[in-house]
């Protein structure tokens, strides 16, 4: 169970609404209970949702920091999923999309077709495993654990890939956030806070966080909210 919750490594710190924050603790809550149980299908339905929520901030910074390349992406698409995609005000709108067609998205930072089929087979566990087809996949804890760690190698993969996106959203963030009245960077007071030094000195410590996967918050403070 350890490896599964470093899933939360790659969720946000903070959320536009209260109603979503309780929506995640709700399902962290669901897959440990039910982990804790040994109702291991039920857990990983939950965890499966986890991801999906992992893949829905994944893909809004994408749109909110390539949206020439997202609209381009979206050739394919029907126009009802265009229309969910580009006037999503949240990333949990993009649940109105089919999950196996919004991965094909993740074409946009460079994942190919094979990587995007292993992402989709998760789905189609998921899918397996919550209809009333008499079967029970995940019978005991290693087959679980398993399972999970399909998971996380999918979203450390993932993350590999955008983290260039993100990078630069964060760039941008903490140079549209510099204070020149003198800014606290990062717990400590920085140089002269009228130079162009300061402002790169953001940056540069950005750039520290970014290249350790574990720091990075989609959509959390640190990017100013999703």
């Amino acid at each position: 169970m350890d490896e599964a919750l470093d899933l939360a490594d790659y969720l946000p710190l903070s959320f536009k609404t209260l109603s979503e924050q309780e929506y995640l603790s709700f399902l962290w809550q669901a897959f440990e209970n039910n982990y804790e149980s040994g109702n291991y299908q039920f857990a990983f339905s939950a965890y499966h949702m986890l991801m999906m929520s992992f893949v829905y901030f994944n893909i809004w910074q994408i749109r909110e920091a390539r949206p020439d390349d997202f609209e381009k992406g979206l050739i394919g698409f029907t126009r009802d999923d265009e229309t969910t995609l580009l006037r999503a005000t949240s990333p949990f709108a993009f649940s109105r999309v089919n999950e196996r067609t919004v991965l094909r998205l993740f074409r946009l930072i460079g994942c190919d077709e094979s990587q995007i089929g292993n992402y989709r087979k998760l789905v189609d566990d998921r899918n397996d495993a919550a209809h009333a087809n008499g079967n029970i996949f995940f019978n005991t804890q290693h087959e679980a654990d398993a399972q999970f760690r399909h998971v996380i190698r999918a979203v450390e993969e993932i993350q590999t890939y955008s983290r260039p996106v993100i990078s630069r959203r964060y760039q941008e963030f903490l140079l549209q956030s510099h204070n020149p009245r003198g800014t606290r960077i990062l717990g400590r007071r920085g140089p002269n806070p009228r130079s162009f030094d300061t402002r790169q000195l953001y940056v540069q410590e950005g750039h520290r966080l970014l290249r350790q996967p574990r720091h990075i918050r989609f959509g959390g403070r640190q990017q100013g909210s999703y």
